[in-house]
C-alpha cells in the first residue's frame, strides 16, 4: 500500500493551470524523486501536498486518506513533512529556537528538546553555533539546520525542495549524505531537486516532470542511464555529480 499516492492532480495559479494530471506513488521507506527544468511544476506540487495550494481536481492521499484541502497543520500533525525552497528559517531566531520551532506539535517538550540536541550533535556545525541567529549561518550551514528542523515533527515521511540549490559542491555532498542518513534511519522521502546525477544516484525510484506532466518514470537507476535523461539532465559526468 501506498504512503503517499496522488491521482489526476491538476493545481494552479488563478486562470493559469501548472500541473496537469499527475499520478505519483511513494510507498513506506522509499526514496523518491522528482527532476525537471525550472517552471516544470515541481514546487507548485510539493506546496499542494503539504496544503499550501488546493488542487483544481485529483486526490491526493496520506496513508489510504484523502488530506487534499486541508489546512497545513493538520497535514503536518498526521505526519507529512516539507523543508521548503530556500530553506524558509526564521533568520533572527537562534539555531536552537529553529529546532524546537520545528517539534511545535509535540507535546513531550523535553523529548523534543533531547531530539533537538541529537541534530546538534549529528552536524557539529549546528551545535558549535547554537546560540547564533540562524541568518548568520552559511547557506549550508542553513539548510542542515532546515532539514533538521523539517525532521523535529518526527515525520512519517518528509518532502525536500531544492536542498542543494545554490550551494557549493562539496556541500553539496553533505547535503546528500544527509538525506541518505534519513533514508538510512527509516525515513521516508520525497525529494525534488535540479541535480539530477545526484538525485538518481540515491533513490529508489524517479520521476521527471516536464511542462505540468510526468513525461518518464521508473527506477532511478533505469533513469540514471536513460538516453533521454543523460541528454536533457545529465550531461557529461564531472566529480562534482559523485557520492562522496
Amino acid at each position: 500500500m501506498s504512503m503517499l499516492k496522488i491521482s489526476g492532480l491538476h493545481v494552479g495559479y488563478g486562470n493559469i493551470e501548472v500541473l496537469h494530471g499527475l499520478n505519483i506513488e511513494v510507498n513506506e521507506g522509499e526514496l523518491v524523486t522528482i527532476i525537471g527544468p525550472n517552471g516544470a511544476g515541481k514546487s507548485t506540487l510539493l506546496k499542494t501536498i503539504s496544503g499550501q495550494l488546493a488542487p483544481i481536481s485529483g486526490t491526493i492521499e496520506f496513508e489510504g486518506k484523502p488530506i487534499q484541502g486541508m489546512p497545513p497543520h493538520k497535514i503536518v500533525q498526521m505526519g507529512i513533512s516539507q523543508c521548503p525552497e530556500g530553506r524558509k528559517l526564521f533568520s533572527r531566531s537562534t539555531v536552537s529556537e529553529n529546532l524546537l520551532i520545528g517539534a511545535y506539535i509535540r507535546n513531550n517538550k523535553a523529548e523534543a528538546k533531547v531530539d533537538s540536541e541529537k541534530y546538534m550533535a549529528r552536524f557539529p556545525v549546528l551545535g558549535a553555533r547554537r546560540n547564533q541567529p540562524a541568518g548568520t549561518l552559511s547557506g549550508g550551514e542553513q539548510q542542515m539546520l532546515a532539514t533538521s528542523r523539517a525532521m523535529m515533527s518526527h515525520p512519517k515521511i518528509v518532502l525536500l525542495d531544492e536542498p542543494s540549490m545554490g550551494l557549493a559542491p562539496q556541500l553539496v555532498k553533505e547535503i546528500f549524505k544527509m538525506i541518505r542518513e534519513i533514508k538510512k534511519d527509516g525515513g521516508t522521502i520525497l525529494l525534488v531537486e535540479q541535480n539530477a546525477a545526484m538525485a538518481l544516484k540515491i533513490a529508489d525510484r524517479a520521476y521527471v516532470l516536464e511542462t505540468g506532466q510526468i513525461s518518464l518514470e521508473g527506477k532511478a537507476r533505469d533513469l540514471l542511464h536513460n538516453d533521454s535523461v543523460r541528454k536533457s539532465y545529465l550531461g557529461e559526468e564531472t566529480s562534482e555529480t559523485k557520492l562522496p
